[in-house]
């Protein structure tokens, strides 16, 4: 599904940040979809991801790098090509979920979180 922007975990890739489909909506040339035109940045390595285990999960994005961490261990880094632009929801706030997710709890900090800031979380709740 195309989305302002996105997570994805995958067993064989590690997580992935997804975005500026949006950006090129009218630039679709017929026969292609908009998620062709997707951006993915994630660590393109299988990166201790398992999906049948509970873990938190934690994407910090700055204006020019992704960092995912499992618990409290960092995984990786990549650049972003672009920075991720927020999206308009008729003032609805964010939207987050897809089809057959399940999450325990899902948390939005609108600032970049230290590691001092992750272990605190991932402690105390």
């Amino acid at each position: 599904d195309l989305s302002c922007w996105g997570i994805f975990l995958d067993k064989d890739t590690g997580p992935a940040v997804r975005f500026a489909g949006h950006e090129y909506f009218a630039l679709v040339p017929p026969g292609e979809t908009i998620t062709d035109l997707e951006i993915s940045v994630g660590l393109n390595r299988s990166a201790a991801v398992p999906l049948e285990e509970m873990f938190l999960l934690t994407v910090s994005i700055t204006p020019t790098e992704v960092t995912f961490y499992r618990n409290l261990d960092i995984l990786g880094s990549s650049p972003l090509p672009l920075a991720i632009t927020d999206c308009f929801n008729n003032d609805e706030g964010v939207l987050m979920g897809s089809a057959g997710l399940e999450m325990a709890s899902l948390r939005f900090y609108p600032y970049k979180l230290t590691r001092t800031g992750i272990e605190e979380i991932y402690v105390s709740g």
